[in-house]
């Protein structure tokens, strides 16, 4: 079989195959045919490592300039994060308070390890925008 033959079943065998929260970033990340809304930029949060457990938000193209606090069930317990085509600012508080740290077009599965202890299940609230910068507060 021609690779370009096994090329063309991989699509039909994504479909009928559970696509884990992984699979869904590195296909946003390599299809550059599709748009996001505007005014948007791509973020997903996750319980545990590696974008396993639920992850927020439902809608992943999160709009700009808008502060998002997290309900009780998902504050502080956020482990691992994606910010693609734009940047987010993630806070300690409710209502954008208390800045831990930006992400501009970068993530990881584990913040732990990466970001410090002091990272890890301290996120309250989030917003995002096109650039770095973003203002606290609501």
């Amino acid at each position: 079989m021609k690779l370009t033959s096994i090329l063309l079943l991989l699509p039909a065998i994504a479909l009928t195959s559970a696509i884990d929260v992984s699979e869904e970033i590195m296909d946003i990340e390599a299809r550059d045919d599709k748009r996001p809304p505007p005014n948007t930029t791509y973020m997903i949060a996750c319980k545990h490592q590696d974008f396993h457990g639920w992850c927020i938000p439902d809608n992943k193209w999160v709009p700009w300039g808008k502060c998002f606090t997290l309900d009780k069930t998902h504050s502080n317990a956020i482990t691992s994060y994606r910010v693609l085509d734009g940047c987010c600012a993630f806070f300690r508080r409710p209502g954008c308070t208390d800045r831990l740290f930006e992400a501009h077009n970068r993530g990881h599965g584990r913040v732990l390890r990466k970001l410090g202890k002091g990272h890890n299940d301290q996120i309250s609230s989030y917003k995002c925008a096109k650039e770095c910068g973003i203002r606290d507060g609501e």
